[in-house]
């Protein structure tokens, strides 16, 4: 007896199983900005930024003529008067730059408008400490690639030596952040630091700068030492790429808080291969002796799982195409 499946085979292309299709390209094309997003470290909201609207009272400083309207309430819309009704020095630039269309609603003073006389507003309009304070932010983000944070260093010792005896800035690292903006300033891209014309920095500065930048740390053995671990010509070409970064100018493109990620692709991740690398051709005693001059930190960590510079040939030696320290012309 033969069989006729096409009526059961109808009814089973009826079935509605409940499931979606996915087509993955469109998907993704809907999904591609979240991403995006979702993976950047330097990211600065609107709700970031707290500027604070003119109280109703009179107060020194108080703009009442370049002002805008928004949401109901009156905001200056100077530098000046932003920084005199208490808005941080960094909110007041980001609001002063936004279109008025975009700037974020205002914050009314938290201060009982029953207090007679008003309470004096506490304010960061000092322009001498601004300026104290974003230097000690440039200083931090060249020299340590990073941020200060506004809390969690509350020691003098964390406060480099030039800052305090040099240029006699006497505020912990989390003061400075909290002078100058209301929002953590890690939030903000540091790629800003490679546009600051370093040629016009004080002298004092420029001769601090002088000693190195960030990044660098773990090149310098190669500079200043020749490898002496017994079988460390197996390891000369990378050796030899190793000495091209300490060797070449201090570069944009190098520094951990502006390098180009292509330098990822082509080395790997840079430091956790060098490290690996002192370990393979030096001795322990000329480690220990780097360490005790401060040349390095401590003795790297064995990382085994980065051995990229095992590939490095001559011709990845690292050329410096855009250095920190311009000649002048």
């Amino acid at each position: 007896m033969s069989t006729n499946f096409s009526t059961v085979s109808t009814q089973i292309r009826s079935i509605n199983f409940g499931t979606i299709d996915i087509n993955p390209k469109e998907f993704a094309a809907i999904l591609q900005r979240y991403i995006v997003q979702g993976s950047q470290r330097y990211t600065l909201s609107l709700k970031d930024i707290q500027v604070y609207a003119n109280p109703s009272w009179d107060i020194e400083g108080k703009e009442t003529t370049s002002v805008i309207e928004i949401d109901g309430k009156t905001v200056a819309n100077t530098l000046e008067g932003l920084l005199a009704v208490g808005t941080r020095f960094l909110d007041a630039v980001v609001f002063l730059s936004l279109p008025n269309n975009q700037k974020p609603s205002p914050e009314v003073h938290p201060i009982p408008k029953s207090i007679t006389p008003p309470p004096q507003i506490a304010t960061y309009n000092n322009h001498s400490e601004i300026a104290k304070c974003m230097f000690f932010s440039f200083f931090y983000l060249l020299t340590r690639a990073r941020a200060h944070a506004i809390t969690g260093y509350i020691t003098t010792k964390v406060v480099p030596s030039f800052l305090k005896n040099v240029l006699s800035i006497s505020r912990q690292p989390h003061e400075v952040a909290d002078y100058l903006s209301s929002f953590d300033m890690n939030n903000l891209d540091p790629a800003w630091i490679r546009h600051i014309v370093l040629k016009d920095i004080g002298r004092e500065a420029l001769n601090r700068f002088g000693l190195g930048v960030a990044g660098y740390r773990l090149t310098a053995p190669f500079k200043l030492r020749e490898p002496n671990r017994p079988g460390w010509e197996t390891y000369k070409n990378a050796v030899e790429v190793a000495k091209s970064f300490a060797t070449e100018p201090a570069c944009w493109n190098f520094h951990p808080a502006t390098r180009d990620p292509d330098l990822l692709t082509r080395y790997g991740n840079i430091n956790k291969n060098l490290g690996n690398l002192i370990l393979l051709v030096y001795t322990n005693d000329t480690i220990e002796e780097l360490v005790s001059a401060r040349t390095l930190y401590q003795k790297p960590p064995n990382e085994v799982a980065y051995t990229n510079f095992t590939t490095w040939t001559p011709d990845m030696a690292y050329k410096c195409a855009d250095p920190i320290f311009k000649k002048s012309t």
